[in-house]
């Protein structure tokens, strides 16, 4: 399936029928109690990201050395409703490539959730989030009501929310109690990668994970985030894992006019790019 789309990112292909190790799809959804614009972010990214440097220090690799492609823009519909990006991702998965999701909010990450869950029966979930999204009964979505626990659900940077909020995410792995420093969240990163190293593992990265100050065009913006360079220390301890896929949301570009929100999405999003496509040849156990 090959979806409508405008310059691709990466200057990847767009042919369904490319082989690829990782599948981007851009997912316009703007959910409506978050700041508007992140709708945009899609099409922002994809024009961005085709001046930026396409070489990763960290990984040491080029994207040009890795086999990805660009399926376009998902409707953007009523994400819970919407079974046609359900349909996608299963196919994405049954052609041996996983999909990187670019939103849009992070309510996009639902169907990923959902279909990548039920792939994975040992799924793995890292949340890179200022808030707790889809880890309460009280939130706006049932994400992981399909094969997930608690127990499978990496906790990194959450910040804001309800005691209730808070209680539950206590159940969760914590990387490092709130408030902490970054030495605290990436030890704790450490030990619980360690502990579940076999496992798939799904990285969701919303721009609220990040200090404001950085990225004030994020969509859910909360004070007291992460800086750059722990993120960069995050993925080091990432490489070498069995990353089956990833999103990035939570980017609005129209509150920036600097675009300094929208060059740090850009890098990031080259970051978990490679991240994807290096993840070992043979899958983990799957459902």
């Amino acid at each position: 399936m090959t979806l409508p789309q405008e310059q691709p990112f990466f200057g990847f292909p767009s042919a369904a029928t490319t082989e690829a190790r990782v599948t981007m799809i851009g997912v316009p959804w703007e959910d409506p109690e978050a700041r508007t614009g992140s709708r945009n972010a899609p099409t922002a990214l994809r024009t961005l990201c085709s001046n930026l440097s396409t070489y990763s220090p960290l990984h040491d690799k080029d994207l040009s050395e890795i086999q990805g492609r660009d399926l376009g823009n998902l409707p953007a519909t009523e994400i819970e409703s919407n079974s046609s990006h359900h349909e996608v991702y299963k196919t994405i998965l049954e052609q041996g490539s996983a999909p990187l999701v670019v939103g849009g909010d992070n309510s996009a990450n639902i169907p990923l959730i959902e279909v990548l869950s039920q792939q994975h029966d040992e799924l793995m979930v890292l949340q890179l989030n200022a808030h707790p999204f889809g880890l309460t009964s009280a939130s706006d979505t049932s994400a992981f009501e399909a094969n997930l626990q608690p127990q499978d659900v990496l906790v990194y940077g959450m910040r804001s929310g309800t005691r209730e909020d808070f209680a539950e995410a206590q159940q969760c792995r914590q990387c490092g109690p709130f408030p902490s420093y970054d030495h605290q969240r990436l030890t704790a990163l450490r030990y619980h990668l360690e502990s579940v190293h076999y496992r798939p593992l799904l990285v969701l990265c919303d721009l609220s994970v990040f200090d404001p100050a950085f990225v004030p065009g994020a969509s859910r913006p909360d004070a007291g985030g992460i800086l750059y360079g722990e993120f960069r220390q995050m993925l080091y301890h990432l490489k070498g894992r069995n990353v089956v896929g990833a999103s990035l949301t939570g980017c609005s570009p129209e509150h920036d006019p600097s675009e300094a929100t929208l060059y740090l999405a850009a890098k990031v999003l080259r970051e978990l790019t490679l991240l994807v496509a290096s993840r070992p040849s043979e899958p983990s156990t799957n459902a």
